[in-house]
């Protein structure tokens, strides 16, 4: 077993750090897995804290599309709309013909331009004015494409087959790192919500994904008093997290969220606030981020 005290998620564009009051384990084996943190309390959720527990869930779901959307775009990505002609309100028939289209559209790009396959991310959603005015549910779809190649709106259209759809590039006065926010906003709509019905959102193979790396320091509040001075400061956030060690037991961990431009003034703070035996480690590679983290 091991721990970690920062976690790290790295993108070109940002550096998103989490500091943990209490050092979170991760490595461990199922036999280790309670018992073995803090005296946990006994887990009694009222219906509130199963949703906010949810809520919480689909934050991280969020960021996890923002992440990949900073991670992958670059002056070839496009915003693609596909609406049905006619009402459709099955999602299950939605979702069908939307794999049918990404089926052919692969077709299009790597059998007739030699190139590779289509990166993208895609959540479906309900058309809320046609809602408003027939009563009905009808559903389309927001896509990003990454790398993707010139193909003419109306060549889309009838790979489409299904309806309208618009293309667009992400607007020349959004900055460079908020590309992800703008983006995905979209796309972490009623996440929750739609979670309830079919998958929220879909992403394609070969997707880059952000770096996310750990370290286990002790001076963290100096850390922090430190980068609340950065001009790069984003966003700086404190809440309380609920660490869950099984469905019945769980301890509250003080969190607090960090948004910063430049990974390199991180580095920087982290030099001049540890001690000599964390200075060794920070010569080697940070740790890897263990699946069997439980934060």
């Amino acid at each position: 077993m091991a721990e970690y005290t920062i976690k790290l998620f790295l993108t070109p564009v940002s550096c998103e750090i989490y500091f943990y009051d209490i050092p979170v384990i991760y490595g461990y084996s199922v036999e280790e897995k309670s018992g073995n943190i803090m005296s946990p309390v006994k887990n009694e959720l009222s219906e509130i804290e199963i949703l906010k527990k949810r809520e919480n869930y689909y934050k991280n779901k969020a960021q996890h599309i923002r992440g990949l959307i900073n991670m992958n775009f670059d002056n070839q990505t496009k915003f693609l709309t596909l609406t049905f002609a006619d009402e459709l309100e099955d999602l299950n028939e939605a979702n069908y013909l939307f794999n049918k289209f990404i089926k052919r559209l692969n077709y299009r790009i790597v059998k007739k331009m030699n190139l590779p396959k289509v990166c993208y991310i895609a959540t479906w959603e309900i058309q809320l004015k046609r809602k408003k005015k027939t009563g009905k549910s009808v559903i389309h779809y927001h896509v990003v494409l990454f790398r993707f190649p010139y193909i003419s709106s109306k060549e889309l259209e009838k790979i489409w087959k299904h309806g309208f759809i618009r293309i667009n590039q992400i607007p020349n006065n959004v900055a460079k790192e908020k590309y992800g926010s703008y983006v995905s906003k979209y796309f972490t709509k009623d996440l929750a919500e739609k979670s309830q019905y079919k998958k929220a959102y879909f992403t394609s193979q070969y997707l880059k994904k952000p770096s996310e790396k750990i370290l286990n320091l002790e001076n963290i509040k100096e850390i922090k008093r430190q980068l609340q001075q950065l001009d790069s400061l984003e966003l700086y956030k404190n809440y309380h997290r609920k660490i869950f060690i099984n469905n019945e037991e769980y301890f509250e961990n003080e969190t607090t969220y960090v948004v910063i431009k430049d990974i390199k003034e991180f580095e920087e703070i982290i030099k001049s606030s540890t001690n000599e035996k964390e200075k060794k480690s920070l010569n080697q590679e940070y740790y890897s981020l263990d699946k069997n983290s439980i934060a």
